[in-house]
């Protein structure tokens, strides 16, 4: 974060000795710099999003005769969703809008999922 301060000149009071120790802090490695960010801050959130799929396996009986159906759309959609989740990070760039619609996008499936929760369930709103 520091780094990202220093680049955009909003702390300029820093001596040159720390500038000096940040020997990869120069504007030419800020994509590298918003990818490390992603991976540290935004990628975690992807967890919930993985256990909020998996939780699609209980909105059917295991009685049901759609419920192997159910199995294999639910390991598909979870197994597209790892590789989105890797491969994510390789669209990280210097462009705010798109990396402000990454940030974003795990929170907007895992709202997504919860509604479909919400309206299979037939759960009201209190």
């Amino acid at each position: 974060m520091l780094c990202l301060l220093i680049i955009n000149n909003f702390k300029e009071d820093i001596d040159n000795k720390i500038k000096s120790e940040l020997n990869n802090c120069t504007s030419m490695n800020m994509v590298n710099i918003y990818k490390e960010i992603y991976s540290r801050l935004i990628k975690p959130i992807y967890i919930t999003l993985l256990i909020s799929i998996s939780l699609l396996l209980i909105l059917k009986s295991k009685s049901d005769p759609t419920f192997k159906t159910q199995k294999i759309k639910t390991y598909s959609l979870g197994f597209l969703s790892i590789i989105f989740i890797e491969s994510s990070s390789k669209f990280i760039s210097n462009n705010l809008i798109q990396n402000s619609f990454l940030s974003v996008l795990p929170l907007v499936l895992i709202l997504m999922i919860y509604f479909y929760f919400l309206i299979t369930m037939k759960v009201k709103k209190i």
